[in-house]
C-alpha cells in the first residue's frame, strides 16, 4: 500500500513491476503504465523500507527465475 500511495501507482502498474524495475539506491522504479508508456516513479523513504522488508519475504516465496516483484504465496505473479 505504501508503494501505491507514495509513488502514485495504479494497481496494474504495481502488479506489473519486475525486480529489475526497482532501483532502491536511486529511490526510483521504472513503471509501465497505460498505453505502454514508461515513466520513472520516485520512491519515498517509507516505501523503500517496506520494499526492503518485502524483498526478504519474497525471496522465500518466489523461485529464482520469477521476475515479478510481487508474488502470491504460490510464488507466481499476482
Amino acid at each position: 500500500m505504501e508503494l501505491l500511495y507514495s509513488a502514485g501507482l495504479r494497481l496494474a502498474e504495481l502488479v506489473g513491476l519486475d525486480l529489475n524495475d526497482l532501483d532502491l539506491r536511486d529511490a526510483s522504479a521504472r513503471v509501465t503504465g497505460k498505453g505502454a508508456k514508461t515513466r520513472v516513479a520516485p520512491l519515498g523513504r517509507m516505501a523503500r523500507a517496506a520494499l526492503r522488508a518485502w524483498l526478504e519475504v519474497r525471496g522465500e516465496l518466489a523461485g529464482p527465475t520469477e521476475p515479478a516483484l510481487f508474488v502470491s504465496r504460490a510464488g507466481r505473479r499476482l
